[in-house]
């Protein structure tokens, strides 16, 4: 995929400086690949469904989504939950 930034290098639109959230981060990882959410709900074996309310932060995927998502970025699970560091 390519360098993915780092979630507390990402600006997020708040007034503090805090990491942002795993739907937020969701966000960012599509749009900084370039992909739309059917290519990487696709990609990760999820339905397309599932994938956005993920990303608009209606839900909270299983962990076995979590894995999915992580493994089709090439991420760690921890880098994905934005607790790399």
């Amino acid at each position: 995929m390519g360098t993915i930034i780092a979630c507390s290098n990402v600006p997020v639109n708040r007034k503090s400086k805090d990491i942002m959230q795993f739907h937020e981060y969701l966000l960012v990882l599509r749009e900084k690949s370039g992909l739309t959410q059917e290519a990487v709900a696709s990609g990760a074996g999820l339905s397309l469904r599932a994938y956005q309310n993920y990303e608009r932060g209606l839900r909270e995927p299983k962990i076995s989504a979590l894995v999915a998502l992580a493994d089709f970025y090439n991420i760690s699970t921890d880098d994905l939950l934005c607790r790399g560091r």
